[in-house]
């Protein structure tokens, strides 16, 4: 490899021209010394580092719910994904992100609180949703919180139902059908409410 130094305004550039062809530059102040580069910043900015196209997943569309006035509305995400329970995930992180300013502007909301962690997976056609949380939702929102977790998961090809845990323990959730508690919740549960 041949490296050359150029001054250039109180800057001195070492050019390294290595064997294959590559030009590498970087700044190196006067009076200073050149330093190697760490080893694992180099990976990071080498080409390889790059996915390939074959690596990098395709956006696929999701349907995440959100609160406007009284009732819930589906807006589409994409989200990086293969299989269902990566869209599983990015419906369930966009989720937890909220809606977008231009949303908010058009009145859509969350009523999830902040600290919210979803975490589940699917088991065949059953979202199986923990929620690990620190503060409470205010009562008079949780169907429609519970409702934005399950609507959002029901939006997923194949999954029919949703059941809930706390922490890890199983629990029952309030739907707004006939005002009630149930351990699986269904779309038929949230008719009335969505849009």
């Amino acid at each position: 490899m041949k490296a050359r130094a150029v001054g250039v305004a109180g800057v001195t550039l070492l050019l390294a021209l290595p064997t294959f062809g590559l030009l590498t530059a970087c700044a190196v102040p006067e009076g200073s010394e050149a330093r190697p580069v760490d080893p694992d910043i180099a990976a990071l900015l080498s080409p390889r580092a790059t996915p390939t196209p074959s690596e990098v997943l395709p956006p696929r569309r999701v349907w995440v719910t959100w609160v406007k006035g009284n009732k819930l509305e589906q807006l589409g995400r994409f989200v990086p994904a293969s299989t269902r329970e990566e869209l599983f995930d990015g419906a369930m992180l966009e989720l937890r992100l909220g809606p977008r300013p231009t949303e908010q502007v058009e009145g859509f909301r969350t009523l999830l609180p902040i600290d919210l962690e979803i975490d589940g997976d699917l088991r065949g056609r059953v979202a199986a949703v923990d929620l690990d949380v620190t503060t409470q939702t205010q009562q008079s929102g949780v169907e429609l919180a519970v409702g934005q977790i399950a609507t959002t998961a029901l939006a997923i090809q194949g999954v029919r139902s949703v059941v809930f845990s706390v922490n890890g323990e199983a629990t029952r959730v309030p739907v707004p059908d006939r005002n009630r508690e149930v351990r699986v919740v269904r779309a038929s549960n949230y008719r009335t409410l969505l849009r």
